[in-house]
């Protein structure tokens, strides 16, 4: 791969190194990290790009090479870059997504993308348990409600139901995909769900007897929009507290 160097992306590094937020909360690998990313997602470090060597670029950001190397070891895992004898590559598309780990994009993304990624899959997977459940599956559902009954004042127990309730309907599909995908999704969600179990238990658990109540009557449509009220319920929880 050629070795490629351009001022206008030597001042893009300028910039992402500049005002660094030095604080113990937030470590500056992760810092450049993100800033990272976003220069390489919109374009601005093109692919095929390679970095300066460590103590070149160390410099330019102002950083110490350990504080480097974690922020590249992040990148690679998101399949960013790739690192050789001869250098530190800005990977192309086609070799991101190929290379991306799914479990470090998930580490990455903010909670918007985890809400959008629940709404595309989980609805998906409401409409199509509407086809598939047995007497048994509802029986197993309606349990798991009423666990969540004698739960309602412990959000500990209720956040721990709701995994089971989520995952007992994704396993009705009988898509291992599907499952997989959406239960290394959920520990990502696990403080927000914590939230949204100490101040809105009541709605949450009514809005999961909907989704229950529109696959006793096989009626797919009426289980998919019971779980995409669901799941703008849960959004507007966190975002309220955001605001506040």
């Amino acid at each position: 791969m050629e070795k490629t160097k351009d001022n206008d992306t030597l001042q893009v590094l300028a910039e992402i190194g500049s005002n660094l937020p030095y604080s113990r909360r937030s470590p500056i690998s992760g810092i450049i990290c993100e800033r990272l990313k976003d220069a390489i997602l919109s374009g601005d470090i093109p692919a095929g790009y390679c970095f300066p060597n460590e103590i070149e670029i160390c410099d330019i950001l102002d950083i110490g090479r350990s504080s480097l190397r974690e922020a590249y070891s992040r990148l690679q895992l998101l399949g960013l870059i790739t690192r050789t004898k001869n250098g530190t590559f800005v990977n192309d598309h086609t070799a991101m997504f190929s290379q991306a780990d799914f479990n470090a994009i998930i580490n990455e993304s903010d909670m918007n993308d985890i809400l959008d990624f629940r709404r595309v899959v989980e609805v998906a997977i409401a409409e199509r348990a509407a086809e598939r459940a047995t007497d048994s599956d509802l029986k197993e559902l309606d349990k798991l409600i009423s666990e969540q009954d004698e739960a309602k004042d412990d959000p500990g127990a209720l956040t721990e139901i709701d995994y089971r309730f989520h995952t007992a309907l994704a396993e009705l599909c009988g898509n291992q995909l599907l499952l997989l995908s959406l239960n290394t999704v959920r520990p990502k969600f696990k403080k927000e769900s914590l939230y949204v179990f100490s101040k809105h238990s009541k709605y949450t658990i009514d809005e999961h007897r909907s989704i229950v109540r529109a696959l006793k009557d096989r009626d797919s449509k009426a289980a998919r929009a019971a779980m995409e009220a669901h799941l703008d319920s849960i959004a507007d929880v966190i975002r309220k507290a955001k605001d506040d």
